[in-house]
């Protein structure tokens, strides 16, 4: 994914909400929305995801055998994580069971557990690991992509060895959570068919304002999570007090690209140039100036990540640096607020629980 790619899509909002038609009729359609957003967003990224995490399955085997190299391991990483990234804010349904959220990936770690936990596996070369139920059922901190992180980038696994094969079967972990997940957002499934038909059935959704309310709560908490966890706490109140450890991604050395492609998802829910997605169903509920601040602030934060280097861990204290992060940060917590503020009253929308909360 090149971000010269979409920097054209990012900057087309104003255009496209002026193109947008009033809706004749009164009200919003909030099943549409919840259609579009089901079935051309989530289930096509989560078909992604599951395209990328196969494609690293099989790149870690090939290396734990020797055929593959660890920078073949690395680029298939980075694949997966750009995966990964698009479908993270979608804190609603299947990603929320048995764990996969942070299975998938456990970070933030304030306890250090994923280093501690790693250390022991490798120590004591536990072959309940490298089957798939073993892995399945450890702890979440070794089950994703922190741990692999680690094997690959900090010290790198050399073939034959347990730790290439306990990376193998992380990979094989990855790739089956991401194939629940994308079975789960297919049209047919359980999951879809309740979301899809709101009051149907007693696991249902109650109607489709719930529904659309989970999905702009995934977006509010992500616009919080990646301005206050993946870019503040980092950067700190200065270059002195600056922890840049604390980013995601780090060892890696993406940060900042993991935040630029988690603008791309959240400008794409929200839905500049959709007539079918939020931005339209602002306007069609006459809250045009809160389509146009609220998707513009998401579009202000992309495009200032989009110049920045994939690293935050080099330059924190870079001046200039630090002043860009500061501002993308603040757009994103404007579009949070304006979204709390004005975007879920003129839809009539709840904002349920932020996952957030307590963490």
């Amino acid at each position: 994914m090149q971000r010269r790619d979409v920097l054209g899509l990012m900057g087309a909002l104003p255009l496209a909400l002026a193109a947008l038609p009033r809706a004749a009729q009164a009200g919003v359609d909030l099943q549409a929305i919840n259609e579009d957003l089901a079935l051309n967003h989530a289930g096509p990224d989560y078909e992604g995801f599951l395209h990328a995490t196969t494609a690293l399955k099989k790149t870690l085997a090939g290396l734990d055998d020797g055929a593959l190299s660890v920078a073949d391991g690395q680029g298939a990483f980075r694949n997966a994580m750009d995966g990964w990234m698009l479908v993270q804010h979608l804190r609603i349904g299947p990603s929320q069971l048995d764990a996969r959220e942070f299975r998938i990936e456990y970070w933030p770690d304030k306890r250090n557990r994923v280093d501690r936990q790693l250390a022991e596996a490798l120590e004591q070369e536990r072959p309940e690991l490298l089957e798939p139920e073993g892995i399945a059922g450890t702890s979440v901190a070794i089950q994703g992509f922190p741990a692999l992180e680690r094997l690959l980038f900090v010290d790198p696994v050399t073939p034959g060895t347990y730790g290439a094969a306990l990376a193998a079967s992380i990979g094989a972990n990855l790739a089956a959570i991401a194939e629940e997940l994308a079975t789960a957002w297919k049209p047919g499934s359980a999951f879809l068919d309740d979301l899809l038909k709101p009051g149907s059935s007693e696991t249902a959704y109650a109607d489709a304002s719930q529904v659309a309310g989970h999905f702009l709560t995934a977006l509010a908490t992500q616009l919080e999570f990646v301005a206050q966890r993946k870019l503040m706490g980092p950067l700190g109140e200065s270059a002195e007090t600056a922890r840049p450890r604390l980013a995601e991604s780090w060892r890696s050395r993406r940060s900042l690209r993991n935040a630029w492609i988690n603008a791309l998802a959240l400008n794409d829910v929200f839905g500049a140039g959709s007539q079918t997605r939020f931005a339209a169903a602002l306007q069609e509920a006459g809250a045009e100036t809160a389509a146009q601040e609220i998707g513009g602030r998401i579009i202000a934060a992309g495009e200032v990540l989009s110049g920045m280097p994939d690293d935050l861990y080099d330059h924190v204290g870079e001046p200039e640096f630090r002043e860009k992060v500061g501002d993308a940060a603040a757009w994103l917590d404007d579009a949070r607020r304006l979204l709390v503020r004005d975007g879920a009253p003129a839809l009539g929308l709840n904002l349920g629980f932020n996952s957030l909360d307590g963490d």
